[in-house]
């Protein structure tokens, strides 16, 4: 799919330069029809209408050719939708998703100790939608971009290089635009990631406790806990709006600014005959045209960049947990539980820094009960989670 999708980007990018340039050559066929002794059009690809075509067949087939290419490349957009949304809905999110809530099956209960439910149920369903825009919207539409830009270039290079030069000089500050603009974004779409896991977080406690919530009268005070969870992620979301908002607006006030370039040098060089009106200036206005859209797509991609970065983050963190109860090499596997249970100077806390449990030692036989008091926090819960292998002792 992933080759399928860079085919059919490549073939969208020939149809729309061979549409430009297939108007450029009709301009310059009317042209030349009205005044003879301007110069005669120049047909691409080595094609020339025959000698007995006046000038209305010549533009009547290129005309229909413009059409013919228009609809084809209709066709070829929803394709390359369609395959997009094959590869990243219908295979890389369901396989991610499945990856990491197997891997949450594996995990030790310290893991969940960690982090909340909110922020897990985060990771299973949003961070991993927003992990995909990796591949469409950073890895699929960075490596059209640089095709597209590549072409372009090239073409715009082959009709005439210096005003190439001239009409991309804004790429400089453009760039530093971009990578000002990235590295600001970046923190800012992990910390409302981190927000919205608090807000989830109070909305499921909030239903899960309704029953308290009701008896104790403490709906006035839900409301306000949501409401000022919900103010944050808001007030979040606004700078992140802001800052791109920002970025968009330098990216198309550069890319206009190659635009008042164009019509300053590329107007003079047209009056010293120095550049054709259709298949030159006409031409070379929509390759830049489309390469400034492709520029200011810049903004887009780095948004999705950053965003997906900060998701990607949150799922790895899971997928690359080590799992802490692991079985040594040569464990004893038991044949059968007789419901002997010893412990042998065991030590633990949920922080290595702070047990819980001091050298403890006790057994229980088979049969026996053995009764274990203590104050609360003493550890008794902790002893039981012990027994079924939760958590591993240091």
């Amino acid at each position: 799919d992933c080759l399928l999708s860079l085919g059919l980007s490549l073939a969208l990018l020939g149809l729309g330069l061979a549409g430009l340039q297939w108007l450029g050559v009709v301009i310059d066929v009317i042209r030349h029809a009205l005044d003879p002794s301007q110069q005669a059009p120049g047909y691409p690809l080595g094609w020339r209408p025959p000698a007995h075509w006046a000038p209305l067949q010549v533009v009547t087939a290129l005309s229909l050719a413009i059409v013919g290419q228009a609809l084809l490349r209709a066709v070829l957009t929803y394709a390359y939708n369609m395959t997009n949304a094959r590869l990243t809905q219908g295979k890389i999110v369901p396989a991610l998703r499945n990856r990491l809530y197997a891997t949450l099956q594996r995990l030790s209960f310290r893991f969940f100790d960690v982090h909340g439910s909110s922020s897990i149920f985060n990771r299973v369903t949003g961070d991993v939608q927003n992990t995909r825009l990796f591949v469409d919207g950073v890895v699929l539409q960075g490596i059209n971009m640089l095709f597209t830009l590549a072409a372009y270039f090239c073409f715009m290079w082959h009709i005439q290089p210096t005003l190439t030069l001239a009409c991309l000089s804004v790429a400089v500050p453009l760039w530093w635009v971009t990578h000002y603009y990235s590295a600001r974004l970046r923190p800012a779409y992990l910390r409302n990631r981190e927000l919205y896991d608090g807000l989830v977080l109070t909305f499921s406690e909030s239903v899960r406790g309704m029953q308290t919530v009701k008896g104790f009268a403490a709906e006035p005070h839900q409301v306000r806990r949501f409401e000022d969870g919900n103010q944050h992620v808001s007030a979040q979301q606004h700078r992140i709006f802001h800052d791109l908002s920002c970025f968009t607006l330098g990216t198309q006030l550069l890319s206009q600014l190659s635009l008042v370039i164009l019509f300053a040098y590329g107007g003079w060089l047209y009056l010293q005959g120095r550049l054709p009106l259709g298949s030159g200036l006409v031409v070379f206005a929509g390759l830049l045209q489309q390469f400034n859209g492709q520029v200011a797509n810049i903004t887009t991609i780095a948004n999705s960049v950053q965003q997906s970065l900060a998701a990607a983050r949150r799922v790895f963190e899971v997928l690359d947990t080590p799992s802490e109860v692991q079985n040594q090499p040569g464990a004893v596997a038991p044949v059968r539980l007789t419901g002997r249970i010893g412990f042998e100077q065991v030590t633990f806390g949920y922080a290595a820094e702070s047990p819980v449990l001091h050298a403890f030692s006790f057994e229980a036989k088979p049969g026996q009960v053995v009764g274990i008091f203590g104050m609360t926090g003493a550890g008794k819960s902790t002893l039981l989670s012990l027994i079924p292998r939760f958590y591993d002792p240091q």
